[in-house]
């Protein structure tokens, strides 16, 4: 009891003022160091440009929106993804395109694969579908009846299970 009550009598308001800025500079110090640890990534490399192009973005998903039918996509029970795109009366058959697969937790799984429809007006994605949430992309342009092309764009959630 003897040595607890000499410590305790050395330990003065000087002591207290070093002891919380010393922990104060470790704790600062492991946060830098957790900070220069984690994985930074970007959701696309030139994000400027794709701002800049935003507006006509938004353009073709208006043009979705004006859709009666819109296409869908589904997971089917062996693992592929279906997407289908629906048959319209005001616009020509041919469909030119890019389907992304947008993974936002590792964007190593990221990939992208053309359209190419069956005569059924829909593309089976063969590519192994991690488990987990995914962002669809479909960009494509397709020819209105007055020979027009009409660009479309549709970001659509899918959470693939295996």
């Amino acid at each position: 009891m003897n040595t607890l009550t000499s410590l305790w009598s050395k330990f003065n308001w000087g002591t207290g003022i070093f002891l919380f800025y010393s922990a104060f500079v470790i704790f600062m110090l492991s946060l830098v160091v957790m900070s220069m640890q984690q994985k930074i990534e970007l959701v696309t490399e030139n994000y400027y440009t794709k701002g800049v192009d935003f507006q006509s973005q938004i353009n073709e998903q208006s043009n979705v929106a004006a859709l009666v039918e819109k296409p869908t996509i589904k997971q089917l029970e062996n693992g592929n993804v279906e997407i289908k795109f629906p048959a319209s009366e005001n616009l020509e058959s041919k469909i030119n395109g890019e389907i992304s697969f947008f993974r936002p937790s590792d964007k190593d799984l990221d990939f992208t694969v053309p359209i190419q429809l069956e005569k059924t007006k829909k593309q089976i994605i063969t590519q192994k579908i991690e488990h987990g949430l995914w962002k669809v992309k479909l960009s494509w342009t397709q020819q209105d009846k007055t020979g027009n092309d009409k660009k479309f764009f549709q970001e659509t959630t899918l959470v693939a299970s295996n």
